[in-house]
Parts: structure tokens; C-alpha cells; sequence
């Protein structure tokens, strides 16, 4: 059965609040409580569980919500210690609250963890539930009896909607409209700043404390192991860098933040952004630290972009180099190459910005020569900091697609990603027969 959705729009008009609410320690009772579920155990995740940060997605939904009247309140139990990580204690906290409905963000590497939550707290406390999140935007026909509702793709229309109408009008899947990311409030970090996240950035020698932001949301470019183009359909929108300049300034005035990560695919994807934001960093005299994800391209091509950042504060750099193999680096469509790799992580080196290579192993198609090659530009280049993968299919991309098509791989897991074969033999190579992720 063809599953019914609704497309949902914010109100006519969102003013920015000046300030932010402080952390709900009374127990005030709240319209929504929004979760992030524990994290997984490695053994039950292909994945790596990354680092400790705030999970600014939820950020931005109470930060809209509150805009508009309505009170939400986070619980993110990823970073809660095991004392503290009980059922019996969240289900007394959230029986205080006495919210309308109960949102559980699902990531598909956190979805053993999500689904127990769920059942714990439906059965507990009856409220409804709503998720969100990449994985049922990804497989919204897959969304089990226990849910009631779904949203896809962004979610603070979304979430208004569900919230200002009578439940018996809502169907149960609602696809958010994007709306314009410079009308968003930023999220609040009095939550945040209370909690024992990685507040340092160790491999840029960045000390505590460095606030996360994110000021985009989707990418344009189109590697084909990455399902990012399809969930925001190839379009990406960015904050201004007035608004970014602002945000930064209140982070280091209400926080005391020293540094910023910019946590978003492509931090750098408009140079032109990046030299008014640096521009404006100049002349407002901000001396603060700061850090993002980037492409190599971008800085190879832009010329003095590179050179710009660091003269303002930029102390590192997270780039998806992915390949030491020319041809698979074309395969996986990154649109770059080994020599503008060197070049960059040369500069880096010269201008005193910190690197942090991301590679893939096992992409299909790759020879042992061509992993050989890999590990001998690593030695070229020598970036600060690596992390090796082993290629897995993510959902929904193109990679993933061919494998579907060409039924190379042998096995899928109930999150939905695919093991080309070969992989837990690499695995064993790259990861060393000692580790404990999820391998099937």
C-alpha cells in the first residue's frame, strides 16, 4: 500500500530571538522531547561512532520550535554516563515533563539502540512518537507499527506542523520544505555546554572549548558513494557570512568559546563566503580559532583561499581524500587529483594548518596495487591526523545502487547497508584481527 504523506511549511514569519531560554531544570512540562538514543555498541556497528559533539540537528528543531512558541526540550543520551543512562531514570524525567508527543532522532549506525528506546518509552509512557533523522528519510516505507509518525528531510516545519494541528489531521510520514537557512535561530548551547562532549579538538591542537556549528545544509557534488545528493536532491544552501560572523562572536561571548568546528559537508563549497567571513574577522578585530570540513578541489583552484583562512584563524582542516589511486579516485567521481592533493597537504604544512585525511579502502574495483598506492601518497603527504574505512554501501547512493544492480555483496544488515564481498577479509587487514566492529 502506497503510504501517504504531507508536505509541511513553517509559519508565515519566524523572528530570530535575542537570546536563548535556559536549560529546562525545573521540569517544566514541554509540547515535544526531543532524543538522540545511546550509542551503539561497536560491535553492532560497521561504522565508527565518531566523536562527542552536540547534535546540532536537534539544536536547530528546539531552537525553531521555541521561536515559535512551543517548548521542546533535548535529552541526548549518546553522551549521558551509564549512572545516569537508565530507563528508570528517563522515564521518570519524561513523565514529569509531560509532553505532547516524544521525537527520536534515528541514524541507521545507531538503530538497534533507537528501536529499544522507542519500545521503552511507547510503553511506558503511551505519548506518541515521532521520528526523524537520515535513516527513515532514507527508508520511510520501512517505518515499523510502534512509530506513529515520521518526518522526512528537514524537520522544523515539520515538526511545527505535526505540533499546531490535530493529530487526527496529520498523516503518519511528513516531509519537511526546506526552508531559508539565514531565517533559521541558531541552536542553543545551554544544554549543550552542560554536558561532557569533546569540547577540544585534539588532532588541530585546538584546547577546549570549541563550539561545533553547521551553516549549510546539502552538497552539489556528486561522488557516488555518498547519499547526501539525494536526500536534499543536489541543491545546497548556505548561511551568509554576516550571520555566521555574529553567531561566532555570541558563541565566544555566552560560552566562552574559543574555537569553532564547522561541522557540514563542504564548509569551503563558496570561497566567496569564505573571504567575507574571513574578511569580517579582519576588520572586527575576532581573534578565534576555528576549523572545517573542506574539498580539495575548492582550495587547489580558489586561488589564496587557502592562504586567506589561515591568515584568519583557521586551524584545520577535514578532508575526504578517500584514495592514493588516480583511477579510483574517477571511479568514486571525486573530481580530483593526486597531484592536487599533494598540493594542498604541501601548503597546509607551509601555512600551519592541521590535517586530517578521511580514506576508503575496498572501494568495488580496487586493486591491491592500487590500495599500495594509497598508502604510499599517506607517506607523500603526510597529513596529521588519518582515519582508514573500509568501503560499505550507504543507502541510497549511487554505489550503493550498482551493487543492488550487480549483486556483488554478500550481505545486508537490517539498517541497510551493503558488504561488497571481500570486505571481511579487508577488514581483518586494515582494521587488524582485533577489532571489535560490527563485521558479518
Amino acid at each position: 500500500m502506497k503510504m501517504h504523506v504531507f508536505k509541511a511549511h513553517g509559519p508565515a514569519k519566524a523572528a530570530r530571538p535575542d537570546c536563548a531560554k535556559p536549560y529546562n531544570a525545573d521540569r517544566h512540562p514541554v509540547d515535544i522531547i526531543l532524543f538522540r538514543p545511546p550509542a551503539p555498541n561497536a560491535c553492532d556497528s560497521p561504522l565508527s561512532l565518531g566523536d562527542l559533539r552536540p547534535p546540532l540537528s536537534l539544536g536547530f528543531l528546539e531552537a525553531y520550535l521555541r521561536d515559535n512558541a512551543l517548548r521542546a526540550e533535548i535529552i541526548d543520551l549518546y553522551v549521558q554516563p551509564p549512572l545516569i543512562n537508565s530507563a528508570d531514570y528517563w522515564i521518570e524525567y519524561v513523565q514529569a515533563l509531560s509532553p505532547r508527543f516524544i521525537g527520536v532522532y534515528v541514524h541507521s549506525s545507531a538503530l538497534s539502540t533507537a528501536f529499544e528506546l522507542i519500545r521503552t518509552l511507547k510503553r511506558a509512557t503511551g505519548c506518541p512518537i515521532v521520528v526523524g533523522g537520515p535513516h527513515f528519510s532514507i527508508f520511510p516505507e520501512n517505518i515499523p507499527e510502534i512509530i506513529d509518525f515520521a518526518v522526512c528531510g528537514e524537520g522544523e516545519a515539520a515538526l511545527y506542523a505535526l505540533l499546531t494541528t490535530p493529530i487526527d489531521k496529520m498523516p503518519r510520514v511528513i516531509n519537511g520544505t526546506p526552508l531559508d537557512i539565514d531565517m533559521l535561530p541558531w541552536p542553543s548551547f545551554d544544554y549543550f555546554i552542560r554536558q561532557p562532549y569533546d569540547f577540544a579538538i585534539e588532532m588541530f591542537s585546538m584546547p577546549q572549548v570549541v563550539l561545533p556549528m553547521t551553516t549549510s545544509r546539502g552538497c552539489p557534488f556528486r561522488c557516488r558513494f555518498c547519499s547526501n545528493r539525494r536526500i536534499f536532491k543536489g541543491k545546497a544552501r548556505l548561511a551568509c557570512a554576516i550571520r555566521i560572523f555574529d553567531e561566532m562572536k555570541r558563541l565566544a561571548r555566552d560560552y566562552g568559546a574559543r574555537g569553532v568546528f564547522f561541522r557540514e559537508d563542504n564548509f569551503t563549497q563558496s570561497p566567496a563566503r569564505i573571504f567575507e567571513l574571513c574578511s569580517l574577522l579582519r576588520e572586527g578585530n575576532v581573534k578565534m580559532d576555528w576549523a572545517c570540513e573542506s574539498r580539495i578541489d575548492t582550495l587547489f583552484k580558489r586561488k589564496g583561499l587557502l592562504e586567506e583562512m589561515a591568515a584568519c584563524g583557521c586551524k584545520g582542516l577535514y578532508l575526504g581524500v578517500e584514495s592514493g589511486s588516480q583511477r579510483v579516485l574517477d571511479l568514486m567521481n571525486k573530481n580530483i587529483t593526486i597531484g592536487q592533493i599533494e598540493d594542498v597537504f604541501c601548503r597546509c604544512k607551509k601555512l600551519g594548518i592541521k590535517t586530517y585525511a578521511s580514506m576508503v579502502y575496498g572501494y568495488p574495483g580496487e586493486t591491491r596495487r592500487e590500495r599500495d598506492e594509497t598508502d604510499a601518497m599517506l607517506a607523500r603527504i603526510r597529513p596529521d591526523a588519518v582515519s582508514r574505512a573500509v568501503f560499505i554501501g550507504i543507502p541510497i547512493s549511487d554505489m550503493y545502487e550498482e551493487l543492488l544492480k550487480s549483486g556483488e555483496y554478500y550481505h545486508i544488515d537490517d539498517a541497510g547497508f551493503i558488504y561488497p564481498n571481500g570486505y571481511r577479509e579487508l577488514c581483518a587487514e586494515i582494521y587488524g584481527p582485533a577489532s571489535n566492529r560490527y563485521i558479518p
